[in-house]
């Protein structure tokens, strides 16, 4: 499929749908904004704010910058920070076609890899936790061990 792009006003191309998702959540569609939530939704992994800084190019958009956009992102449902108990938020698209359901991760302890883990079994628990009158249940729960390689 080809996705058709546009020209920002700094010479940047960018997806049209990338532009509408973030007016739609009435964000400022900026070059950088744009930038970042192509980044996540073309990942097909978490990424901490360092790499995704070095990807979009770190003379070309700072720390502070990224930062927010991260925050905004996660406030409006664009993006979801990831925990994996190490001391660093990593994010991941809240919208990609490819990560649009919900799973978990798993962490190495000793290379440091992140895989998707494509189960849950919490969801039927949430069910009863709704029973208790509870709306709008969400879940973290993310594992951490060594990977084959590593073994």
């Amino acid at each position: 499929m080809v996705t058709l792009k546009r020209k920002t006003k700094t010479g940047a191309t960018v997806a049209p749908a990338i532009l509408e998702q973030l007016r739609e959540r009435g964000l400022k569609a900026t070059p950088a904004r744009a930038r970042i939530l192509e980044l996540l939704q073309e990942s097909h992994n978490v990424l901490t704010l360092e790499e995704i800084r070095e990807t979009c190019g770190a003379s070309q958009v700072d720390f502070a910058t990224v930062y927010r956009t991260l925050v905004s992102f996660v406030e409006v449902g664009l993006a979801r920070s990831v925990e994996l108990g190490d001391g660093q938020t990593r994010y991941e698209s809240a919208t990609s076609d490819h990560e649009d359901h919900h799973h978990h991760h798993i962490l190495c302890v000793r290379c440091r890899r992140i895989e998707s883990v494509h189960l849950c079994a919490v969801e039927k628990l949430e069910k009863e936790v709704s029973r208790l009158g509870y709306r709008e249940i969400t879940h973290r729960l993310e594992f951490s061990g060594v990977c084959k390689d590593c073994r």
